[in-house]
């Protein structure tokens, strides 16, 4: 696992996932979709109307408001069954303190 991602608060971050089918590794779209958020004081957001631009890739751009650690999951079911997260930090630009 890589370093993690550190945004200014405001940016625009785009996160995606790319399901595989588990037989043949290749890209395959699950028959649902959904994307759970979960901000630093761990309230969660569901979305499922996600951006699809090609088999088996979902995405989603978030705006975040609040600095801290961001969590974020994936989960495909049906055609392709699986899950997959990751997380970011959002902190205070230095052109825009905190007050």
């Amino acid at each position: 696992m890589g370093s993690m991602q550190v945004y200014a608060i405001g940016s625009a971050v785009n996160v995606s996932v790319t399901f595989k089918d588990q037989v043949t590794d290749l890209p395959a779209d699950p028959t649902t979709v959904k994307l759970r958020v979960m901000n630093p004081f761990e309230v969660e957001a569901i979305y499922t109307a996600l951006s699809h631009p090609s088999l088996g890739r979902y995405q989603f751009i978030l705006y975040p408001q609040i600095p801290g650690i961001w969590k974020y999951r994936f989960e495909g079911t049906g055609a392709v069954v699986a899950a997959g997260e990751r997380r970011f930090e959002v902190v205070y630009s230095s052109f825009d303190p905190p007050f």
